[in-house]
């Protein structure tokens, strides 16, 4: 009697099973979320900085055009919601050419204009910068007002953020 060993074909079979596949996707769709809702912060964050810059930027401009006499005049700055405009004179028309606009981001509002003597106008003295509309200006997210940048202005013109 001949005995030969019996031998099977083991052949491998490729491919992935939907078991594996499932696993895999949900995986990748977890690593996403994660990774979109860090950058949503990242990119409020830069957002309201980014603005708070601007808002700096804008007074700062009028600062310095005033300290200068540019154009033998002088400057203001005029917040509401959105925008800072630097204007020459002491009252904001809102309709002249020579006026630069600031603009915030989209996602941030200016939520409160705490200046002294004037509700929403940033006026210089001539030479020296000093105003007398020192105050805070308050940014916050459109999404969460809980989220702030705080622009400050001493009676000196100086400005700082925080």
């Amino acid at each position: 009697m001949n005995l030969q060993p019996t031998t099977y074909d083991l052949q491998t079979k490729r491919g992935f099973t939907l078991v594996e596949l499932v696993i895999f996707l949900s995986i990748v769709v977890l690593v996403a979320t994660l990774f979109s809702s860090g950058l949503s912060v990242y990119r409020d964050s830069q957002a309201l900085s980014t603005s708070a810059e601007t808002i700096v930027s804008a007074i700062s401009t009028a600062r310095v055009k005033t300290i200068s006499s540019e154009g033998g005049g002088q400057f203001s700055v005029y917040f509401e919601n959105g925008r800072a405009v630097v204007f020459s004179g002491t009252i904001f028309s809102g309709a002249s050419s020579s006026d630069k606009e600031f603009k915030t981001e989209n996602a941030v509002i200016i939520s409160a204009i705490n200046l002294a003597a004037s509700p929403n106008t940033m006026v210089f003295q001539k030479i020296i910068g000093q105003t007398q509309n020192y105050g805070n200006i308050i940014l916050s997210l459109k999404s969460d007002s809980t989220k702030t940048r705080t622009v400050s202005v001493g009676k000196t013109g100086e400005v700082s953020r925080q």
